[in-house]
């Protein structure tokens, strides 16, 4: 399943929101959630900021952060590393 998600992010120019990604894979949240932290901490995706910039707590993005402004129905944007 894993492997299903980095392939979604490719398919996805490498950056895509965890909304959009569950819809594709037509996968919970919460089920989605726990493989995406996986991937983070495996290095192969990170947390980013809808200009790409990396994610720490959006305090450099201000209100122009999807994830500061709660995004999509306050979906996380990730973005592959290793395409």
């Amino acid at each position: 399943m894993l492997s299903e998600i980095l392939s979604e992010l490719r398919k996805s120019n490498g950056f895509i929101n965890m909304n959009e990604l569950g819809r594709r894979m037509e996968l919970e949240r919460s089920t989605l959630d726990g493989m995406l932290d996986t991937l983070v901490g495996q290095g192969k995706i990170k947390e980013v900021c809808d200009n790409g910039t990396a994610c720490s707590s959006c305090a450099g993005c201000g209100s122009k952060c999807l994830n500061a402004s709660g995004g999509i129905k306050g979906a996380k944007t990730f973005i592959i590393i290793n395409r």
